[in-house]
C-alpha cells in the first residue's frame, strides 16, 4: 500500500518484583489510511527469565493474532517493497512465538535456546542457536548464533545461519 496513514498501538506489562515472570499484551491497528486498507493485531505472551545473573531456564511464548508488528517497524526490517500479504493485505489467523533457553557459565553466560515460529499468513520458521553474554561492566558484549529454517506454504524451505554481534559503548 501506498500514502500516509495513522497506527494506533498500546500495551500492558506484568512482572513480580524478581522479574522473572512476565505476562503482558499489545494491540495495534491502522486508524486511517487513504486506501481501504484493513490492519489490525494484538497478541500476548507470558515470558520466564533466567535468574538475574544470566543462568537458568528461560521460556517465552506468545500467541498472535492478525498482524500485531508495528506497519513502521516492517518497513525499517523489510524495506519498501516488503512481504505480500494474503486478503488485500491484512493476515489471517493466528499465529505463534516461542523460545526455550538454559544459560549456563561458559566465558560469560552462555545459552542454547530453541525457537519456533508460526505467522499468521501460515510460515513457519525453526531456529536452533547459542548466545553468548558477557556481563556488563566487564566485556560488554553479546553474540548470537543461529541455524534457521523458513517454510512457507509450497515453496522450497530456506535455510541460513545468523550471526548478531551486539558491542554497546
Amino acid at each position: 500500500a501506498t500514502g500516509a496513514g495513522v497506527e494506533v498501538g498500546g500495551g500492558v506489562s506484568w512482572s513480580d518484583a524478581g522479574g522473572r515472570p512476565t505476562l503482558e499484551a499489545r494491540g495495534r491497528a491502522l486508524a486511517a489510511h487513504r486506501s481501504e486498507l484493513d490492519e489490525w493485531g494484538i497478541t500476548g505472551g507470558m515470558r520466564l527469565a533466567p535468574r538475574t545473573n544470566g543462568r537458568g531456564l528461560s521460556l517465552s511464548v506468545a500467541p498472535v493474532w492478525g498482524d500485531a508488528g508495528s506497519g513502521t517497524a516492517r518497513l525499517w526490517e523489510e524495506g519498501v517493497a516488503g512481504r505480500p500479504l494474503p486478503s488485500g493485505g491484512r493476515p489471517d489467523g493466528a499465529g505463534l512465538d516461542a523460545e526455550l533457553g538454559y544459560g549456563v557459565g561458559v566465558f560469560g553466560v552462555g545459552t542454547p535456546y530453541l525457537r519456533y515460529g508460526q505467522a499468521p499468513e501460515g510460515e513457519r520458521r525453526y531456529g536452533l542457536g547459542w548466545r553468548l553474554a558477557r556481563p556488563r561492566p566487564a566485556g560488554a558484549f553479546d553474540l548470537d548464533l543461529e541455524d534457521w529454517r523458513r517454510e512457507r506454504g509450497t515453496l522450497r524451505p530456506d535455510h541460513g545461519l545468523s550471526l548478531d554481534l551486539r558491542l554497546p559503548w
